[in-house]
């Protein structure tokens, strides 16, 4: 590391730009079938399991974890049912195969670090510090880049709403994952949206007692 400019060289096989389900996997396929490559993962946020980590606490998997996850590490609790992961346990998850990465040797995880994309004519790939403002990472890609983001996922809790609120409801109106954390009751609830994340909400207020008379 250049102590004065705060630059770090790095030369990689791959850069994958996200740790998230589709990085995590791509790395997953190429580190066990090729027992040289090197990587370079880059994340903006502080562990992996990419919008696992904004979901609301009650939410599971809309399908059996055996489906899910990379093809090296078992993520389903017992083969013999379909279970559906939670939250925590799809971050405990993420956490578990990154830290098998790690102890390969063929891995960096840059964590908390921002990818600038390359214009024309630069030679390398530059990858900056969130947390340490002086620090920049310099990336020479011997094979691929590969964007890992580029379905750029969104989850309620990190976006404000496509649609207007009146003034008098904005205070009201709250992304799914504040139903966890309510500080006082209400009549009536009113659910914006029918897919997965909306039956999920439905579902945990029924859940919680509310009557659905009371929930539209």
């Amino acid at each position: 590391m250049n102590s004065n400019e705060g630059i770090v060289n790095l030369e990689t096989d791959y850069l994958v730009i996200g740790a998230g389900a589709a990085g995590m996997a791509f790395v997953d396929e190429v580190l066990s079938r090729c027992k040289t490559s090197t990587f370079v993962i880059s994340d903006q946020l502080a562990r992996p399991g990419g919008h696992w980590n904004h979901a609301y606490p009650f939410v599971t998997l809309h399908q059996g974890s055996y489906f899910y996850g990379v093809n090296s590490e078992v993520l389903e609790r017992d083969p013999r049912e379909i279970d559906l992961s939670s939250k925590h346990e799809m971050l405990a998850y993420y956490d578990k195969v990154m830290r098998k990465f790690l102890a390969s040797g063929r891995v960096t995880f840059l964590p908390q670090t921002s990818y600038q994309w390359k214009e024309d004519g630069d030679e390398d790939h530059v990858v900056k510090s969130i947390i340490l403002s002086g620090v920049t990472y310099h990336v020479t890609v011997r094979k691929k880049f590969v964007n890992a983001c580029a379905q750029q996922i969104k989850v309620p809790s990190t976006h404000v709403p496509s649609y207007q609120i009146d003034k008098d409801v904005r205070e009201n109106c709250v992304p799914i994952n504040e139903l966890g954390s309510l500080k006082r009751s209400y009549e009536e609830f009113v659910v914006i949206g029918n897919g997965k994340t909306g039956i999920d909400a439905v579902l945990y207020l029924l859940n919680q007692g509310v009557s659905p008379s009371s929930i539209r």
